[in-house]
């Protein structure tokens, strides 16, 4: 049962790889995203510049947290695209922690990668390098 398993996982990933394919003009422009997973949900609003430029203003709550409500804030820096991953190097960030005490969080001097696994030009979906995802894209109009 386990081998029917990892084959289907197998296939069903090639799919969806093969509908991955974008350039980075591909990429430019506004997108709102969504990632909801067991104890959090985040919400983002992306802006890819074609400068190599990103912005990100981000929201995430932290559901199962009795001391914690999550943490928000906003992330900028220099982004390519490579394959199928992004890479983001956060160059300035301003996140703030709303849990008792509160406090800011920096972000700064990180890079983030994320490998889009499904794309078409108003929607795309990312995994991150980090486990976290996946968050579903839709481009702005």
């Amino acid at each position: 049962m386990k081998r029917i398993l990892v084959t289907i996982s197998m296939l069903l990933c090639g799919t969806n790889l093969a509908v991955a394919e974008a350039s980075q003009s591909d990429l430019v422009g506004q997108w709102s995203c969504h990632e909801g997973r067991d104890g959090t949900s985040q919400t983002s609003q992306i802006t890819y510049r074609d400068n190599g430029r990103f912005k990100i203003k981000f929201e995430m709550r932290f559901t199962d947290s009795p001391d914690s409500k999550g943490m928000r804030g906003t992330m900028s820096g220099k982004w390519d695209l490579s394959d199928r991953t992004i890479s983001m190097l956060i160059q300035h960030s301003r996140a703030t922690l709303t849990a008792k005490g509160g406090g800011a969080v920096s972000l700064s001097n990180k890079t983030s990668r994320s490998e889009i696994v499904e794309f078409d030009n108003d929607r795309m979906v990312l995994m991150s390098e980090g486990g976290a995802g996946p968050m579903t894209c839709n481009r702005l109009k």
